[in-house]
């Protein structure tokens, strides 16, 4: 799981995708994203396929970047068409936040079933 792997110094997690719009547009893609970044405190990159209303099976597109605080930094401006997702990131704020929220040194891997 990416709880497990966050332990190991992994300071970031890609979720490379081809999310489906059904769910997407429900919020499921974005919640996941941002969900993992803040329970792993690890910045998380989200591509995901274009949309395309042609195909047979609609992708969601939304590809975007989230920082360890759970916020979106950045994202494809327009769903339906391909794009490139930018943001900076720094090593002094991830360590930062795990200074003043110290959850992974909280953890007790050994009373994992």
């Amino acid at each position: 799981t990416s709880s497990i792997r966050s332990g190991h110094a992994c300071d970031m997690l890609v979720y490379s995708s081809a999310w489906l719009h059904s769910t997407g547009a429900l919020g499921h893609w974005d919640l996941m994203l941002r969900a993992r970044a803040l329970d792993n405190q690890v910045w998380v990159l989200g591509p995901n396929h274009a949309r395309d209303e042609s195909n047979e099976t609609v992708m969601h597109g939304d590809s975007k970047i989230t920082s360890p605080w759970g916020q979106v930094l950045s994202g494809c401006e327009n769903d339906e068409a391909d794009g490139c997702v930018v943001a900076d990131l720094r090593k002094e704020d991830l360590s930062d936040l795990r200074d003043r929220i110290p959850l992974l040194s909280c953890r007790q891997p050994g009373l994992y079933l």
